[in-house]
């Protein structure tokens, strides 16, 4: 039996066909894609509101790529950044585990010597598209002061232009700032990601927790360090000893086999295949009244409150009146 399936509020760019959600279900049901209308599950994601217009029978699965909580009033299930536990309905599943750096991970720290040092051009760099991370630039204005720093995204571009391979780019420095827009205990992107994939020691601020999934031992901490200067201090430490530059390239990104490529899809595919495989009927978690419902009754109740005030009203006037 087909199991029907939209998905919507995803990016722009978002194809479902491409994505990891439907590659794994077709690997064990028969998954017709439908209009919201039609859609048995919807995977919803921040980028707009269709989401609450789906059937009210509609098991609702919710992904996000930004600093979103799970609303599971408005959802089934989910999978996010937030460090959270609630039965079998909600995934840790950041955004990163989606980009093809994640699976080059566990390869990292293989077959790296001198020669990989030899090859960077570059102290460090920075690919950022704008200004609104205060603590990031303060960084780049800081390390630049000490050397150069090479900037090839939109904001502070020094070198004549973006760049358009940003892995290739990281991998020609020996350090990379990788700040995230703001800090959030959980909230973690692609950004330290690429930076490992790309072997460069990332400069890392934003998870304040990041630690519990990436290892101390491989990057800059931002957040273990109380001032900027003190982070600079480290970074010249680092960068004028190649013995600890390749010590700290040597050791994995990730903290356990867990958190890396392999074991997240397991888990992926564990939490979807527990979604699925259960009686449509008994698969739903959130509330019996949906958004859209409590809207519906929130409407008709107001109709009902108008009608009967005016009723009211009425019988007033003419009780007034004899």
């Amino acid at each position: 039996m087909k199991k029907k399936v939209a998905f919507v509020n995803f990016w722009e760019t978002f194809k479902p066909k491409d994505s990891l959600f439907y590659k794994i279900l077709c690997k064990h049901f028969d998954i017709d894609l439908v209009d919201l209308a039609q859609a048995e599950y919807v995977f919803f994601s921040v980028w707009g509101d269709e989401h609450l217009y789906a059937p009210d029978n509609a098991v609702k699965i919710y992904f996000t790529g930004e600093n979103r909580t799970p609303n599971f009033n408005e959802c089934d299930y989910a999978m996010g950044f937030e460090r959270l536990s609630f039965r079998d309905r909600y995934m840790r599943f950041p955004l990163y585990c989606i980009y093809p750096e994640y699976q080059l991970l566990e390869k990292k720290q293989i077959g790296v010597d001198k020669s990989v040092l030899d090859a960077k051009k570059g102290f460090c760099s920075f690919t950022v598209s704008n200004d609104t991370c205060h603590p990031r630039n303060e960084m780049f204005h800081l390390l630049s002061s000490y050397k150069r720093v090479d900037s090839g995204g939109k904001y502070l571009n020094n070198i004549g232009g973006r760049v358009e391979d940003k892995f290739a780019f990281d991998k020609e420095h020996k350090f990379s700032i990788v700040f995230e827009n703001f800090s959030y205990n959980g909230y973690c992107t692609e950004k330290i990601v690429q930076a490992f994939a790309a072997q460069t020691i990332p400069i890392y601020w934003g998870d304040a927790l990041c630690e519990e999934t990436f290892n101390a031992k491989a990057f800059i901490n931002v957040h273990k360090y109380k001032t900027f200067n003190e982070v600079l201090e480290r970074v010249k430490e680092i960068d004028n000893n190649d013995d600890l530059y390749l010590e700290m390239l040597n050791h994995p990104a990730l903290v356990s086999e867990q958190e890396g490529y392999e074991g997240k899809m397991r888990q992926l595919e564990d939490f979807l295949l527990n979604i699925f495989s259960q009686p449509h009927e008994t698969a739903r978690r959130r509330t019996r009244m949906s958004y859209c419902e409590i809207a519906k009754h929130r409407e008709m109740m107001e109709i009902y409150y108008r009608s009967n005030m005016s009723i009211m009203s009425r019988l007033y006037h003419w009780i007034k009146g004899k």
